[in-house]
This record gives structure tokens, sequence and C-alpha cells, in this order.
């Protein structure tokens, strides 16, 4: 019985202790993405323009010292890019055609946090996260000197799953009692991003604002 009571104990004493090492939250914020086409050819030519689109999730760390934590999120994200394209209509005069592509994924990060201290200071991140595209759609906007026409349609890539690598900066701070402030921006390279007939690597440039609850 003394055993039982022991252990009982211990065990008692490591989930205490464990508790304070983890901290629980969400966050919020936006990308700001394109492509690069693989290949010679459209490597310098077919960098696309840079899509404004969203991002949200959660997020569970678990810290191994006062400097080293390990981090996962789930997030919802939309990437994306716009493909401009101009030319002269002999009916509806100087035309811009903007295509704007956009994927839905659900983004799954594990990183490994490195800061100056559990209190509040900076910190950097690096990472890995699969991801999974969900749906794609492509809006097609024509824009001549008579008329605006604007075409919505589904849209799916070849590549539904993908890879990437992360890289984080940012900044964290105490606001009440074990609720922490924190503020990100974040650099996403995906490799392998397909769309029909053409493989590239997919950039995206963020900035997240979270709330995290220290258990």
């Amino acid at each position: 019985m003394k055993t039982i009571l022991f252990f009982l104990g211990i065990s008692c004493s490591f989930w205490a202790n464990a508790q304070k090492h983890f901290e629980l939250g969400g966050h919020l914020g936006g990308n700001l993405s394109a492509v690069a086409w693989d290949g010679l050819a459209d490597w310098g030519t077919k960098y696309e323009y840079t899509a404004k689109t969203a991002r949200y999730g959660i997020v569970a760390k678990y810290y191994l010292g006062n400097h080293v934590a390990i981090r996962l999120e789930l997030n919802r994200e939309t990437r994306g890019w716009n493909s401009p394209f101009k030319y002269l209509d002999t009916l509806r005069g100087y035309v811009e055609d903007i295509t704007d592509y956009r994927y839905y994924f659900w983004i799954a990060p594990i990183m490994i946090d490195f800061s100056l201290g559990r209190k509040k200071g900076i910190y950097a991140s690096l990472g890995f996260a699969p991801m999974l595209q969900t749906k794609g759609t492509k809006t097609i906007r024509s824009t001549g000197e008579n008329e605006t026409i604007k075409i919505h349609e589904p849209f799916r890539a070849n590549g539904i799953y993908q890879y990437a690598g992360l890289a984080n900066i940012g900044y964290t701070y105490p606001i009440y009692g074990n609720f922490y402030l924190y503020g990100e921006t974040r650099f996403n390279l995906s490799f392998n991003y397909f769309e029909p007939k053409r493989k590239g690597y997919h950039y995206a440039y963020g900035a997240i604002m979270g709330v995290t609850y220290r258990l």
C-alpha cells in the first residue's frame, strides 16, 4: 500500500510540475503569398504577383526549459497569387485580365522555439509543416474601357498534399495573470506546389497576433 501511495504521489507531483510547462492559445493574422514556377525558363519570368490572404489557428506549447519549447499548431490558411495579363482588344480597347488563384489548407506546423526567457521577450522558431489542400478557387477579373467581367469558378491543383519549411521571429508579453500576448512574423516556403502542367515553390510571408494561457 505504501508503495502504491509513493508512486501515486510521484505521478501527481510530475503532473503538477508538467502543467507549469504547458501553454495553450490561439491566433489570427494574414499572409502575403506568391509562387515561383520551377524550371530555368519560368523562374525569372513567371514569378506571379503576391496575394493578400488570411490565417487563423490554435497552438500548444511545451517548455523544455526557460529558453527552449516545442510548439504544435493547427491552422486554417488561405494562400494564392495573382496572375495579370494585358492586351489590346478590338472591341473593348485596352484590357487587363487578372486571374486570382486561392487555395485553402489545413496546416500543422511542428516547431522549436528559442527564447530569451519564458516571462517575456524575443523568440525565434524553426520548423516543418505538412499541408493538406482542401479546395481552390479561380477568379478572373477582366477590366476593359467599358465594362468589368468577373468569373468565379472552383479550381483544384493536381498536388493536394504538400510540405513546407518555416522560420519565425516574435515577441511575447504578459498581459494578465497567466495570459500572454504574442506577435509574430513568419516565413513559409512550400515545396512541390502543383498547378496544372506546372510545378513551383510557394512563398508566404505572414504576421499573426495571438493569446496564450499558461497552465
